[in-house]
């Protein structure tokens, strides 16, 4: 076993869940989902009685398991260490494994590959743990109760301190978990306090697939609507039960692809309320769905402010990503405009790898005091 296996066994599943076979006595024939050769290299082991083929396909990679012993079927994973999300097709229909990582994505469940080892910021580490909270509050947007999830830094109920917090979002698709499940936030969050690398924050992250009730019984996805539960419902319930700062200064969003898009029309038209913000893989404006693009004029008219009072506008992508052209449109509209941002880009595409990076990069930028001055 390598060296860092035991760690990654905290990623076998969903919710960080440990697989059964890493804490039962087992037999080594038994072992099925994501493997590692002595060599450290990943194959997938599955047992399925009766199947004719199965097949996976992952990062862009479709390889084809082979039966290796009556019911069990093997085959090498050529990817590198990453989060990956996974399609397995048993005589060409999808399924849903239980012995791979499972997620949520385009709003249902699927499977997913995290292939170690892991990089040493993002793994669970003897360090000091923040805690996380699952929320339910009542939203007058949506009329009904909705979810989120709340980070609280180490230390955070023996203090009494109050603390800058950060509303980070999801894409389309998925929830409230899955910073968690997929991004591993509160992991990373805790590899960069203990180097002192962040400032010790609250991190909300809030269901963005806001659904509304237009008639009784009949419900209307409306993602544009977050805007208003974030500033209506979610914003005033985190202020009156969590010791947050309620200072501008003190607040940020952040958000990947949709969330960004969520993140881009909340700070535009909400100035007086944040002071920094972070667009993962997104973009400014937006092309598809129920969004409008008048923050964009409102951006326009209150450039002068924004770039005086945004302490930071972080913009990043991946250089594979599917919507790179959009956020190339977005780098002529900044440059045409003046309006001030930092960008980055990363290796990678539309995908947890590239995420994960931006928000280890904006993490130890977001409220250090030197963007403060």
């Amino acid at each position: 076993m390598q060296p860092w296996e035991n760690d990654m066994a905290l990623y076998g599943q969903a919710c960080s869940f440990r697989r059964v076979m890493e804490i039962q006595p087992h037999e080594e024939a038994l072992i099925q989902g994501l493997c590692y050769r002595p060599d450290g290299k990943p194959y997938i082991k599955l047992h399925m009685q009766d199947a004719g083929s199965i097949r996976l396909a992952a990062g862009g990679k479709l390889v084809n398991l082979t039966e290796k012993d009556q019911g069990w079927y093997e085959a090498d994973i050529p990817l590198r260490p990453g989060y990956y999300r996974a399609v397995v097709c048993r005589d060409g229909v999808e399924i849903l494994s239980p012995y791979l990582g499972i997620t949520v994505e385009d709003n249902r469940p699927v499977n997913c590959l995290d292939i170690g080892p892991l990089p040493e910021w993002l793994g669970c580490k003897e360090v000091l743990h923040g805690d996380v909270s699952h929320e339910i509050f009542y939203s007058g947007v949506s009329g009904r109760m909705e979810p989120c999830t709340v980070y609280t830094p180490p230390g955070y109920s023996q203090t009494g301190k109050s603390y800058p917090v950060l509303y980070l979002q999801h894409g389309n698709g998925e929830n409230e978990l899955s910073w968690l499940w997929n991004g591993k936030i509160n992991f990373l969050m805790d590899n960069l306090l203990a180097q002192q690398k962040a400032v010790p924050m609250i991190i909300v992250m809030a269901n963005g697939m806001t659904v509304l009730e237009r008639k009784p019984g009949q419900y209307e996805l409306c993602k544009a609507m977050f805007t208003r539960q974030l500033m209506e419902d979610i914003i005033p319930f985190i202020e009156k039960k969590y010791r947050v700062k309620q200072d501008r200064e003190f607040r940020a969003m952040a958000g990947l692809s949709m969330g960004s898009k969520q993140t881009s029309i909340t700070v535009m038209t909400h100035l007086e309320s944040f002071a920094w913000a972070g667009l993962f893989s997104g973009f400014m404006d937006d092309f598809l769905d129920d969004y409008y693009n008048l923050h964009l004029e409102q951006l326009l008219r209150e450039k002068d402010d924004f770039n005086r009072d945004m302490r930071l506008f972080f913009r990043a992508i991946g250089t594979e990503d599917e919507g790179l052209c959009y956020f190339l449109e977005n780098d002529r509209f900044c440059e045409e405009n003046g309006i001030k941002n930092y960008r980055k880009m990363y290796e990678g595409g539309h995908d947890w790898n590239v995420w994960r990076n931006c928000a280890f990069d904006f993490l130890q930028m977001v409220f250090q005091e030197r963007r403060l001055k």
